[in-house]
C-alpha cells in the first residue's frame, strides 16, 4: 500500500514469536480443510518463507513436516487476478501457462478444489488477507487485498468464476484476517476515487478532516452483492498497525506502521488455507 500520512504509530516491544492462528469462520468446512492467519513472520524470499510455513502448519495441525506440501506461494502485484489451479493434476491454469515459474506465478489469489493435497498462501503488510471456501463445489481460495485489488475487483472476480463453474455462492463462507483497519487507514480523494459511492457506503469516516477507510466493510459490501450471505462473512477486530499484546509487543508487520516509526520493513503475514491427507 502507498503510503499515508498519519498519527505516529505508538513504539512496541519486539514480536514474538511466529504463530500460525486457525481462521475458525472457514477451518473444517470441507474435509481435511485447514486455515490460518499467521502472527508477523520474517521478510524472506519464498524458497525459505515456504519451508517455514510448512513448519508451523505441521505445528499448528500436529502433522509430520515431510508430510505436508509445500504452500504455493504467489508474486503479488495489487492485481486483481486469480490462479485456478487444476483439481487434480495440480497444475497451474492461467499465468502459469504463459511460462511463468510454478513456483511464484503472478497473481493475488489462487482457487483449488479437491485432490491432491495443497496449501496456498497469501503475504500482507496491512492489506486484507482473505481467505474462502465454497461448501457447494469444494472450492477453497486466498486473496491479497489491498485497496488497488479490491478496487479493481479481485474478490467479485473470484466468486463470479465459482457462480460459473456452478455454485449458488449460498454456501460460501469468507474470512478476512488482521490488516489494517479504519481506526488507523488514512487515505487521500485519489485512493477513494476508485471506488463506488455504493462501496464506499460505511466504508469512510471522516476524523479532524482526513478520510479513513475500513477495507474490510467493502469486501462485504462486494461479497453481499455477489450474493454470500452476510452471516457468512467473517472478519477480525485486530489492526495491523495499532494492535499490541499484553506485553506492549506488535504482533503483526505493518509496512506503513514501520514506515511512520522510520523502521525498516522487515516482516509480513500470511494468510494459509488448504487441504490436509486424511
Amino acid at each position: 500500500m502507498t503510503p499515508i500520512r498519519s498519527a505516529p504509530a505508538p513504539a512496541a516491544a519486539p514480536a514474538p514469536d511466529p504463530a500460525l492462528v486457525p481462521a475458525g469462520a472457514v477451518s473444517g468446512r470441507l474435509p481435511g480443510l485447514v486455515a490460518a492467519f499467521s502472527t508477523a513472520l520474517p521478510r524472506l524470499p519464498d524458497s525459505a518463507l515456504g519451508p517455514l510455513l510448512r513448519t508451523l502448519a505441521a505445528r499448528t495441525w500436529g502433522r509430520p513436516t515431510e508430510g505436508l506440501p509445500l504452500p504455493l506461494l504467489l508474486r503479488q502485484t495489487h492485481s486483481p487476478y486469480v490462479l485456478e489451479l487444476a483439481s487434480s493434476a495440480g497444475a497451474l491454469q492461467g499465468a502459469a501457462e504463459a511460462g511463468e515459474a510454478a513456483a511464484s506465478p503472478p497473481a493475488d489469489g489462487a482457487t483449488a478444489g479437491p485432490g491432491a493435497p495443497r496449501l496456498l498462501a497469501v503475504k500482507t503488510a496491512d492489506c486484507v488477507p482473505l481467505l474462502a471456501v465454497d461448501v457447494e463445489r469444494g472450492a477453497y481460495a486466498a486473496l491479497h487485498a489491498g485497496w488497488r485489488g479490491t478496487a479493481a475487483g479481485i474478490l467479485p472476480r473470484l466468486l463470479a468464476a465459482w457462480r460459473t463453474a456452478g455454485s449458488s455462492l449460498r454456501a460460501v463462507h469468507l474470512e478476512l484476517g488482521p490488516h489494517i483497519r479504519g481506526c488507523c487507514y488514512e487515505v487521500q480523494a485519489d485512493c477513494l476515487a476508485h471506488f463506488t459511492p455504493a462501496q464506499l457506503h460505511a466504508a469512510v469516516e471522516t476524523r479532524a478532516g482526513r478520510s479513513y477507510l475500513a477495507l474490510a466493510a467493502v469486501l462485504r459490501t462486494q461479497a453481499l452483492d455477489a450474493g454470500v450471505p452476510a452471516s457468512q462473512v467473517h472478519g477480525s477486530a485486530h489492526c495491523t498497525y495499532c494492535q499490541r499484546g499484553p506485553d506492549g509487543s506488535a504482533p503483526y508487520a505493518s509496512y506503513r506502521r514501520a514506515g511512520h516509526l522510520g523502521q525498516p520493513f522487515v516482516g509480513t503475514n500470511v494468510g494459509l488455507i488448504g487441504m490436509l491427507a486424511p
